[in-house]
Formats: structure tokens, C-alpha cells, sequence
């Protein structure tokens, strides 16, 4: 029985020291109680200060504010002429240059015209001859002739070709010559203002001398070229009188009354070669003169 009471007082007091216990220290989710944290002390640190090295910077001088306005003005542009304008002052030397350029070009210009000028006139005297020749086949066709084969038509086609070819050539003589006309008018302007640019009055004189020489020879060329179109444009209305007497009346009797006709165009024709070779021997010359030699 003591040993008993032993006991039973060693529970109660466990139980009165885990009762003590059990509210000093909290419980988990599980219901027990868990031991009471330890706490541990951080020793203090010091605070060292920084030290940055110091960076030299240069001042800097505040920039002045300039107010936009809400509007943009619009900026005057030069215009391309003026422009052009302000470079010639500021460049003379270039615009010398330049202005020699387009000088040589008109010289250029007027000899291309005159060449072509010549060509024509070297087409238009074979014409001439080829027009000449269809109609003296046709005027000498004789009734032997036309009774075989019809020949006298098929000459009289021809000589109606040779016709409109003539009348393309002549037109070709006109404008080509109109043309030459210009170009050496633009010619002999730029040279006469080119006189201005002399300092020395001597050799101005000179340029003036050659200048007018070279006028009054192209002068000449033009009047003979003006006395050819005066003289081929009668032969070209005959031809086409002649034409037209035969193209309703086409026979031997016909063609044999105008035999007088013929020989007229025969006599303007030959007068027309010689002006055509007058003319193209004087073009040679003035182009020889005026082109620039090697």
C-alpha cells in the first residue's frame, strides 16, 4: 500500500510539471508542444563610409532658349534661274567655259546644216537627171513602139514617178536650206556679241573682219540657193503641165505637139544643174573655211 501511494504521488507530480510547462510554450497544428526558440545574438557591425574620388566636370554656360513659333514662315527658296545666277558670279571661269561650249555648238550647228544642205542638193541633181531622162524615153517613143506591148503606158507611169520624187527633193531643198538659214543667223549673233569680251582692240578688229567675210560669203551661198528654188520651181510646173497635157490625151499625135515643151525643160534642166553645182562648190568652200583644221 505505500508503495502505491509512491506512485500515484510521482504521477501527480509529473502531471502538475507538464501542466506548468504546457502554457509557457505554445502547440502545433498537431497538438504538441513545441520547445521555445533560441534566440540568437548578432554581434553590431560598424558603418565605414565611402569615399568616391572626386570627378572634375568643366561648367557648362545655360544655352539660350528660343521660342518656335506656332506657325512655321515659310523659307524663300531660290529659284533655279537665280540660283544658276549666283553660281555664274561666283564661278565667271566656269561660265566662260561654258558659254565657249555652247558658242562651238552653234558653230558645230551651222556646219552640220550646211552639209546636209549639200546632200540634198546632190540628191536633187540626180533627180533632176532621172526626171529628165523618163521623159525623153517617152517623148521618143515612136508607133512601132506602143504597138507592142503597150510601151508608152508603162513610160508615162515612170515619168509620173520621177515627178512626185522631184517634188519630195524640192521640198527637202527648201526646208533644209530654211534651216541652214537659222542656224548660221544664231551663229553669227553669238560671235557678234563675243566681240564685247576683247580687251585688246586690235584683234577685236580682226574677229570683226573675219566675222563679216564670213557673213558675206554665207550671204552669197543664200542668194544662190534662193536663185536655184526660183528657177527649179518653174521646171517643176512644167513637168507637172506635162503631166497632166498627156494624162488624158496619152498618143504619139499628143506627145509629138509638144515636142517644144520638151526641149524647154531640157534647156531649164541643164540651167539647173549648173546652179546646183554653183551653189554645193561654194558650200564647200565657206565649210572648208569655217571648219576647224587638224
Amino acid at each position: 500500500m505505500k508503495t502505491a501511494l509512491l506512485r500515484s504521488l510521482g504521477i501527480l507530480i509529473w502531471i502538475c510539471a507538464t501542466v506548468s510547462v504546457a502554457g509557457a510554450q505554445p502547440a502545433n497544428n498537431q497538438g504538441y508542444f513545441m520547445p521555445p526558440p533560441k534566440i540568437i545574438e548578432v554581434p553590431e557591425v560598424s558603418e565605414v563610409p565611402i569615399e568616391l574620388p572626386a570627378v572634375e566636370t568643366e561648367p557648362v554656360e545655360p544655352q539660350p532658349v528660343v521660342e518656335k513659333p506656332l506657325v512655321e514662315e515659310p523659307q524663300d527658296v531660290a529659284e533655279p534661274e537665280m540660283v544658276d545666277m549666283a553660281q555664274e558670279e561666283s564661278h565667271p571661269q566656269s561660265v566662260a567655259i561654258v558659254q565657249d561650249y555652247m558658242d562651238q555648238v552653234k558653230v558645230e550647228d551651222t556646219l552640220a546644216s550646211m552639209a546636209s544642205l549639200r546632200a540634198v542638193l546632190t540628191k536633187t541633181d540626180e533627180q533632176v537627171h532621172n526626171v529628165v531622162n523618163a521623159m525623153n524615153f517617152l517623148a521618143e517613143t515612136n508607133e512601132a513602139d506602143r504597138l507592142m506591148d503597150n510601151p508608152l503606158t508603162k513610160q508615162f507611169k515612170k515619168f509620173i514617178q520621177e515627178i512626185e520624187k522631184t517634188q519630195t527633193h524640192i521640198e527637202a531643198l527648201r526646208d533644209a536650206s530654211g534651216t541652214m538659214e537659222e542656224q548660221a543667223a544664231a551663229y553669227f549673233a553669238a560671235w557678234e556679241s563675243n566681240l564685247e569680251s576683247f580687251n585688246n582692240n586690235s584683234i577685236r578688229n580682226r574677229s570683226r573682219r573675219r566675222l563679216t567675210v564670213t557673213q558675206r560669203d554665207f550671204d552669197q551661198i543664200m542668194r544662190e540657193v534662193d536663185r536655184l528654188k526660183t528657177k527649179i520651181e518653174p521646171f517643176l510646173a512644167q513637168l507637172v503641165d506635162t503631166r497632166n497635157f498627156l494624162n488624158y490625151d496619152l498618143n504619139i499625135e499628143a506627145i509629138d505637139s509638144i515636142s517644144d515643151v520638151f526641149k524647154k525643160i531640157n534647156t531649164e534642166s541643164e540651167r539647173n544643174l549648173e546652179q546646183i553645182a554653183t551653189v554645193v562648190e561654194k558650200l564647200d568652200a565657206l565649210s572648208t573655211s569655217m571648219s576647224p583644221r587638224k
